[in-house]
């Protein structure tokens, strides 16, 4: 039998830094590394790599893929999503730094309360959604195309400088749009006020990523063996 695992972080961010790594105790990693075959590929994304192993496509539809393993309602079958994760950006030495929900110490309160702010202001886009307090998405209505969605997940950009944040293209410019009054619609809202009198980095932006639908025989429990990129239902 066969068994891959992914372990997301294990190689150290310096890998030629013996003074940590030479001591450390890994009896299990050890024997787990002893026993397994070495083959290289070019850095990506944990996201990248589940997919890789399930044999689903380049530009994957991950908000769709990530929404079947929430229990908190909405189906992915047949509907347009895209993750729309609450993150922090600040300004270091004239670039972006992104830091994401996880290191915000979001309230599960917080986030509902700006996620149905969201859907007040763009209850004609589609409709935001909390599946936890730093994972957001966003359901999208009607026919919308956004053609090729290449946005980094969320994962290979967090405490590192982030440039634009949407595609430079012309099926993305609504988005690109709804982003910006989204950003101001966060800088108003009571729960960041609050945050920044507490002294707690607020919750500024989104990040849009993941963009697609599901592809047809996703929905069970087989891996994939197909992509997309964000052509809506019929």
């Amino acid at each position: 039998m066969q068994l891959t695992l992914v372990v997301p972080e294990l190689v150290w961010p310096e890998p030629d830094d013996h003074d940590s790594l030479d001591g450390l105790p890994c009896p299990g990693l050890g024997t787990l590394i002893a026993r397994s075959q070495l083959s290289r590929r070019p850095p990506q994304s944990m996201e990248a790599t589940l997919c890789d192993a399930f044999g689903v496509a380049e530009n994957a539809a991950y908000a769709a893929f990530r929404v079947l393993g929430e229990s908190y309602g909405p189906t992915a079958a047949e509907a347009c999503w895209l993750c729309a994760d609450p993150v922090h950006l600040r300004l270091h030495q004239e670039r972006l730094i992104l830091a994401d929900g996880g290191s915000l110490d979001i309230e599960l309160a917080e986030a509902q309360t700006i996620v149905a702010e969201l859907n007040r202001h763009f209850a004609d886009v589609g409709t935001f959604h909390a599946a936890a307090a730093d994972r957001w998405y966003l359901q999208l209505a009607g026919n919308t195309d956004l053609g090729r969605f290449d946005v980094l997940p969320l994962s290979a950009v967090a405490g590192r400088r982030v440039g634009q944040q949407l595609p430079e293209t012309p099926e993305a410019r609504w988005l690109r749009q709804l982003l910006n009054e989204a950003q101001m619609i966060l800088h108003q809202h009571p729960a960041n006020e609050r945050r920044e009198d507490e002294g707690r980095a607020t919750i500024n932006s989104l990040w849009l990523w993941g963009a697609g639908v599901l592809p047809p025989g996703a929905s069970g429990t087989s891996p994939a063996s197909g992509a997309t990129t964000c052509w809506p239902a019929a």
